[in-house]
């Protein structure tokens, strides 16, 4: 809090907790139409859980955001402003108000952190260092159980984070291009999940959890304009586990958005502008790739570098000009030095190979030889390697494409049985 909490005019208004175990972050621009739903979720929660809840809600925008959205953030500060006299569980920052604006070139990850930083800092000075730290969304949706699920997940043994389950809305005129995009999702957490990386987890800005310590140890979320959850998830599984919690279930909505520009809202406005279908699948078979990849690599960490790229070459021949191209010999050979033990090699390594660089790895197979597919042959190629029959015929229907994202769901949430290839 001293030396990496953001600075800034931004103070914590309201929420008045004796005792906190809990606290949920929500930035909101433009989302009147959005937030207070969301908030009368939360309301409805368990009173025992919420009453060891703070819920902040960050309005925010830039000094350039448009006269709309200005006027649907000063809107939203007046009505919340009224909820909080009847809500001590919820905290406003206003990064807002005239002289309260956020930067010139900040946005959503810059708005999560002022609302996280606060969070922190509020329960620190009650005593609650051992409290979770929960990023939301003001258009998604949340169940009665939310907070009493997320408590009691971090309360069972000593955990660092958690991805919560979601789905999104399968309905309404969204509602082709989200299930698509969900698929995509869910193809490329299995994917990743089949390969053995320590990354395979989804990236959305509503389902994250982690502890107070977690949220410290990494100095924070990231001020980015778009991608911040990524970078986030992929600094706590650098540091600690992120695990499933899938006791309970959030709902993204699958509005379409220009604020970003990626992600749902963005994925979904380029889908119904152009009136085509979203972009494909990742090939299924990098995933393959990877997956050999990883399994020589933790087979062999005590290993030579040169060993590392003649069995990349055996591997595929474009695996080893990536990893030339990334200096992995260089690097290889500073975790050498520095790391005795496999164990350490092979985190220093993970460390390295992380979900940025497995990302791109996945694109450099892409521009080399494996191109994307259409969904339903992406999931087909999956459902093959992990030995599932699909539920629905893997045809261009809603129907069938809804069916898959529930089969899709189910197998996210249990563990995978992967055939021997």
């Amino acid at each position: 809090l001293e030396r990496r909490a953001v600075r800034g005019p931004w103070t914590l208004s309201g929420g008045s907790r004796d005792t906190l175990r809990c606290a949920v972050v929500i930035p909101a621009l433009a989302e009147s139409a959005w937030l207070f739903d969301t908030l009368a979720d939360l309301a409805a929660n368990a009173p025992a859980a919420l009453d060891a809840t703070l819920v902040v809600a960050v309005v925010n925008h830039r000094a350039d955001a448009s006269a709309t959205d200005q006027a649907d953030n000063a809107a939203t500060l007046e009505k919340l402003a009224v909820l909080q006299q009847q809500a001590p569980w919820l905290a406003v920052v206003d990064a807002a108000s005239p002289g309260l604006e956020l930067p010139p070139g900040e946005g959503v990850g810059l708005a999560r952190r002022i609302g996280l930083d606060a969070a922190l800092r509020s329960m620190h000075e009650r005593g609650a260092d051992a409290g979770v730290l929960v990023s939301l969304d003001a258009d998604t949706r949340v169940p009665p159980e939310y907070l009493s699920s997320i408590q009691r997940f971090f309360d069972e043994k000593p955990r660092w984070a958690a991805a919560i389950a979601y789905a999104h809305p399968l309905n309404g005129p969204e509602a082709s291009a989200i299930a698509e995009y969900e698929i995509y999702l869910r193809h490329h957490e299995l994917g990743l999940r089949y390969a053995g990386s320590p990354y395979a987890f989804p990236t959305i800005g509503s389902t994250i959890a982690c502890t107070a310590e977690a949220y410290a140890a990494i100095g924070g979320m990231p001020r980015r304009q778009a991608g911040e959850d990524f970078y986030f998830l992929q600094q706590l599984a650098k540091t600690g586990r992120v695990e499933r919690l899938d006791s309970v279930t959030v709902h993204p909505s699958a509005r379409a958005s220009h604020r970003v520009p990626f992600g749902t809202g963005a994925r979904i406005a380029a889908h119904l502008e152009r009136d085509a279908a979203p972009r494909g699948l990742y090939c299924t078979r990098t995933f393959e790739v990877l997956r050999q990849w990883l399994a020589w690599v933790n087979a062999h960490g005590m290993a030579e570098s040169e060993a590392f790229l003649t069995a990349a070459a055996g591997i595929a021949p474009v695996l080893v000009d990536f990893l030339t191209a990334n200096r992995f010999a260089e690097e290889w050979q500073r975790i050498t030095r520095q790391a005795r033990s496999q164990e350490r090699r092979l985190a220093a390594f993970h460390t390295w190979f992380d979900a940025l660089r497995t990302l791109r790895c996945l694109h450099a197979l892409r521009e080399a030889g494996f191109p994307e597919q259409c969904w339903h042959e992406g999931v087909a190629e999956l459902f093959e390697m992990l030995a599932v029959s699909p539920n629905a015929p893997l045809e261009d229907t809603l129907n069938a494409k809804c069916a898959i994202v529930e089969q899709l769901r189910v197998l996210c949430g249990r563990k995978l049985r992967i055939k021997n290839s």
